[in-house]
């Protein structure tokens, strides 16, 4: 017969006993942290179970989860952005090309760009101009500076 003392319990799947550190909580009741029946391990590898047999709906999920999340926005909401603006940047007009520096592929998606502050979706933009705005700080005083500072040198030519 197996102990199972006040800090442990034994996970619903594997039968192993195992500390309540090894399982997440669900919740609290009267102060007191319940735990799922599952540990850690054990519903990490039915998730990847489930991931391997399902990955267009995982990564289906995944995309509407991030968007929601990130920016309040449904993946049917992206995707009339995306018509409005013609598939394309909203500042450079131009569709996204830039390469994912770990996989060397391109991206296949416009990022969102949306006020840090409010957190208002303004559009979407390329990886390059949304970074490009991001690194100036969405500061408009910065951006117009850059705009001066860019006529200035072409002025010399």
């Amino acid at each position: 017969m197996l102990f199972i003392g006040a800090d442990s319990r034994e996970c619903g799947t594997c039968r192993e006993v195992k500390p309540f550190a090894r399982f997440s909580p669900r919740g609290q009741r009267k102060g007191i942290t319940l735990y799922k029946s599952n540990c850690k391990d054990c519903a990490a590898t039915r998730a990847r179970d489930w991931y391997a047999r399902n990955t267009d709906q995982g990564l289906t999920n995944r995309r509407r989860l991030q968007l929601k999340q990130n920016y309040g926005i449904t993946p049917e909401e992206y995707e009339q952005l995306l018509e409005q603006q013609g598939g394309v940047c909203a500042i450079c007009q131009q569709p996204e090309r830039t390469i994912d520096p770990r996989s060397k592929r391109p991206y296949v998606r416009l990022p969102v760009d949306h006020c840090h502050d409010t957190g208002r979706v303004r559009g979407l933009l390329c990886h390059r101009c949304n970074r490009a705005i991001g690194l100036l700080g969405d500061d408009i005083d910065l951006l117009v500076a850059a705009i001066d500072y860019l006529k200035k040198g072409s002025d010399s030519n």
